[in-house]
């Protein structure tokens, strides 16, 4: 993983997502590493840049208002790496509010599927009515 931003926050934040990953995704494990993260204020949660070379962009605040477990963490990470997996980054020039949405849904259930444990789950359970 390439670090956009060089300061104590980011590199912090940077190792605890890489630590967190879970080994059992070898895949997304290698599309994390071949994405530069960028900790920013820029976004008020976390996102994927649109194009070939997509960027993960991370709020440090959101991360740690609620992403306090690793469980959270990585949730938050594999989510916006679902997006890009799904081609969500190269195929839209721009996503309407409703698409995003909609992609959104779709990548939840997935990870909940995938992670059913309450661990894992809360980070959605918490942000969403």
């Amino acid at each position: 993983m390439r670090i956009a931003v060089q300061d104590p926050q980011a590199r912090a934040l940077t190792a605890r997502i890489w630590n967190a990953f879970p080994v059992a995704q070898p895949a997304f494990a290698k599309l994390l590493g071949l994405l530069d993260l960028e900790v920013t204020q820029e976004v008020p949660t976390a996102a994927v840049t649109l194009g070939l070379d997509a960027r993960l962009l991370v709020n440090p605040d959101f991360a740690e208002a609620h992403c306090r477990t690793d469980a959270a963490l990585v949730m938050l990470v594999l989510h916006e790496l679902w997006h890009v997996a799904l081609g969500h980054t190269r195929l839209y020039e721009r996503l309407t509010p409703a698409q995003n949405w909609a992609f959104d849904c779709l990548i939840n259930a997935q990870l909940c599927i995938q992670f059913p444990d309450a661990a894992h789950t809360r980070l959605f359970r918490e942000l969403y009515a």
